[in-house]
């Protein structure tokens, strides 16, 4: 830990455990010399000269050595961690609604196929809501696409805050968001979140210089252990 503060480079920690090493080698043959061989009186073999060359020659060339090897692993990891990181931004981009910020269809699709995917096994009845916005083409018609923008963007703002922590939100697509509550929620749950939705509509939507007042209707449907395609679910939601 003392080693990594003052080496803060794993290049540079490679480095000195080469010259570690490097020096290992000349230190015990000078050791050899001048002890054991003394005591049996075979000093003078040559010995001690070429470890005191080598004590200052090894780890230079250990330490060089390594240092590359470490190096060499640095860039390694800098790329498998840059590739990681691009990875993660090219799903986030993949499984994000790009008006809103919030997952979308594909993400929807990802998460309850692995639920379908366990077949007869046990899933519980995962539930899914449907919301389809109420005059969302007269917004679009009358005030311009910007503000049809806006209103996805602030309805999917208030969703996420209301069912953060027990249930996720989707984009569907055009005016359609989908909650999908995982488990096997009563339906008084489904009843009170389906009022919590509909709380969500009793203040106006902010659009560029004006206030305006929407509703919506939701459509509730149980994910069977025997569907086997998402779009039957959906179906029957909506």
């Amino acid at each position: 830990m003392m080693l990594k503060a003052f080496l803060p480079k794993s290049e540079q920690r490679y480095a000195v455990m080469g010259a570690v090493i490097g020096a290992l080698f000349p230190a015990v043959c000078i050791f050899y010399d001048a002890v054991i061989a003394d005591v049996h009186g075979v000093w003078g073999s040559g010995m001690l000269a070429i470890s005191l060359t080598s004590l200052i020659v090894m780890p230079l060339v250990c330490g060089l050595f390594f240092y590359q090897r470490g190096l060499a692993q640095s860039r390694l990891l800098e790329e498998l961690e840059l590739r990681r990181k691009t990875e993660e931004n090219l799903s986030r981009v993949v499984h994000t609604d790009q008006l809103t910020g919030i997952a979308n269809r594909v993400a929807m699709e990802r998460d309850l196929r692995e639920l379908l995917a366990s077949g007869s096994m046990p899933i519980g009845r995962t539930a899914l809501l449907m919301l389809d916005l109420d005059r969302f083409k007269f917004v679009n018609d009358s005030m311009g696409h910007d503000a049809g923008d806006a209103l996805l963007v602030a309805l999917g703002q208030r969703l996420i805050q209301a069912m953060s922590g027990i249930a996720a939100v989707y984009r569907l697509g055009g005016d359609e968001f989908v909650i999908v509550v995982a488990g096997s929620p009563s339906e008084g749950k489904l009843d009170d979140i389906c009022a919590t939705v509909k709380g969500l509509f009793a203040e106006p939507f902010q659009l560029s210089a004006a206030q305006f007042w929407t509703g919506g209707s939701i459509g509730v449907a149980y994910i069977e252990p025997d569907d086997r395609s998402i779009s039957a679910v959906l179906k029957r939601a909506d």
